[in-house]
């Protein structure tokens, strides 16, 4: 018998880090040295900040706990993010699964555009990108293909604290829109969470001009305020109870 189980893919930006206490950013100058330079900095700082945040608590941790109890039996997650850090993964780990729940089957968070985690070896995991970088910088990896694969297969997306302003995230859309006539994605329901009112609107815009049968739900809340209230637009959607 074939599983109707229908799985929720998250897309995690930056957004969600600063709502969990990673509020550094790249300065403007560090685009004056060298890109390996530039890196070297990124994991350094992003390695110091990520140490004062404490497990257990914060948005992700509540996320991962409503997750948990409130799941629909038919429906589970996919974790995907464009951020350097990991903290999301932190959390996971902190929960000691023995095995993968049927909420979540893959406990690890995909990292589209690069992780300063330090694990796997450079075919398995994608290379950090820079938001400087341009399109065709990217190396596709099989963590990277893992996620654009279960992407394209699956009807909701949420589409937290990103804004798909840079080049390397762009061109990740355009290929998703490359499949939209064949497969699932085409006809998704994509979640966006935003806070800035503004960047919602050209998010929304955005989606709608690369995935014409779409459908949009904005959602003009931050990310810890929107978990906090319970995700109510995923028990709309009868992805949570």
């Amino acid at each position: 018998m074939i599983s109707s189980s229908q799985t929720a893919v998250w897309l995690f930006g930056r957004g969600c880090s600063v709502a969990c206490g990673l509020k550094w950013k790249v300065p403007g100058w560090y685009k004056f040295f060298p890109r390996q330079w530039q890196i070297a900095c990124i994991k350094k700082t992003i390695f110091r900040d990520m140490s004062i945040i404490s497990l257990g608590t914060g948005p992700y941790k509540e996320l991962l706990d409503l997750l948990a109890s409130r799941t629909c039996i038919d429906w589970n997650h996919r974790f995907v993010t464009t951020n350097w850090d990991y903290l999301l993964q932190k959390e996971v780990n902190n929960l000691q699964l023995k095995i993968a729940p049927k909420w979540l089957p893959n406990t690890h968070v995909a990292h589209l555009n690069g992780s300063v985690e330090n694990w796997g070896d450079s075919i398995q995991r994608s290379e950090i990108l820079l938001e400087t970088d341009v399109a065709s910088k990217r190396r596709w990896s099989l963590e990277s293909n893992k996620a654009y694969n279960d992407i394209i297969w699956q009807k909701m997306i949420i589409v937290v604290g990103i804004s798909f302003s840079c080049p390397t995230d762009q061109r990740f859309l355009d290929a998703l829109k490359n499949v939209e006539d064949d497969l699932a994605v085409g006809e998704a329901k994509w979640i966006v969470v935003n806070s800035n009112l503004n960047e919602l609107e050209l998010i929304t815009n955005l989606l709608k001009s690369k995935f014409s049968r779409c459908q949009i739900i904005p959602v003009h809340h931050d990310f810890g305020s929107w978990v906090a209230q319970g995700c109510l637009h995923l028990k709309g959607q009868g992805v949570i109870q």
